[in-house]
């Protein structure tokens, strides 16, 4: 596909890429998340370098230094670094079998509230085979979490970057398809299937925040080499393939 990508659309990957990302990956990325029920529209995708450029556009928009961001205890170690740069602290919440304690986290939030506390801006999860537990968040606590963000008015980041690599069991739905007022912004990402070098993912989310972290990216747009790889990958189905030779490797 590197190959093909190189020769065939020459004048296109050798060039800076646009801000969203290629319009033609956008589209493939939407059908890709509505095999998990999540709905989406291509206004609502921007290609990315990777899921973690997803967290701190998401940072740079809705957090403050000061603010404060849920996560579980313990979370992914680049998040909380990532945390740091923007001069955000944590609220940490629990985890057990299941994930990420919403009664906790409910309990914590109406504590802060009722001592006239700041309210934390927003709540980062890898709900799916979480790093570096692995435990992956049941649906009920992930309705709850939807909830939550509702009645205490936060944002919610779905770090995803696992999702398809199942050894075994049902998925849960994503927390991004209960969502039904914009309160969650799905981080994927190919780089997990793929490999770390390729450097491609997406933020999905609210067509007007989407929009306003694309414009405070510093990179001004995704290398479109790697991105039509990837699209080529997505329209012949080869990903498909690619995943299901992948998860015996990784079970071995």
């Amino acid at each position: 596909e590197a190959a093909n990508a190189a020769r065939d659309f020459r004048t296109e990957v050798l060039q800076y890429g646009p801000l969203f990302g290629l319009t033609e990956l956008r589209d493939e990325i939407v059908r890709y998340v509505g095999h998990d029920g999540v709905h989406a529209v291509r206004d609502n995708i921007c290609v990315v370098n990777g899921a973690k450029q997803v967290l701190d556009l998401a940072l740079r928009v809705l957090v403050e230094k000061g603010d404060s961001i849920i996560v579980s205890r313990p979370t992914y170690a680049t998040a909380l670094h990532i945390f740091g740069n923007h001069g955000a602290s944590t609220v940490e919440i629990e985890m057990d079998e299941d994930g990420m304690k919403a009664d906790e986290l409910e309990t914590t939030l109406e504590r802060m509230r009722s001592e006239g506390q700041p309210l934390p801006k927003l709540l980062y999860d890898v709900p799916d085979f979480h790093n570096p537990t692995g435990i992956t968040l049941s649906e009920d606590r992930r309705r709850k979490l939807i909830d939550l963000a509702e009645e205490y008015d936060f944002f919610i980041v779905e770090d995803d970057p696992y999702r398809r690599l199942r050894y075994d069991g049902a998925p849960v739905p994503p927390i991004k398809s209960f969502d039904r007022h914009g309160r969650v912004i799905g981080a994927g990402t190919f780089s997990k299937i793929f490999g770390p070098g390729i450097r491609v993912g997406w933020a999905n989310g609210d067509a007007d925040l989407v929009y306003r972290m694309a414009t405070r990216k510093s990179d001004g747009g995704t290398c479109p080499l790697t991105q039509r790889i990837i699209l080529e990958c997505l329209k012949s189905g080869k990903i498909d393939q690619h995943i299901r030779e992948l998860n015996p490797v990784y079970t071995s």
